[in-house]
């Protein structure tokens, strides 16, 4: 995965880039759903925007 990071590019193994992935998102419960709450406010807001 490619990244930018202070002005350079860097490029991760694929691994280094999960692990950083586990690491931001390590704090949300498992039971959380973030894609399906992240589809019910878009469908709000397109709801919104065509009324």
């Amino acid at each position: 995965m490619a990244r930018q990071e202070e002005g350079r590019l860097v490029l991760d193994k694929p691994e280094a880039s999960k692990q950083r992935l586990r690491a931001r998102f390590a704090r949300v419960p498992a039971e959380q759903q973030l894609v399906g709450e992240r589809l019910v406010e878009r469908r709000q807001e397109a709801l919104k925007e065509g009324a």
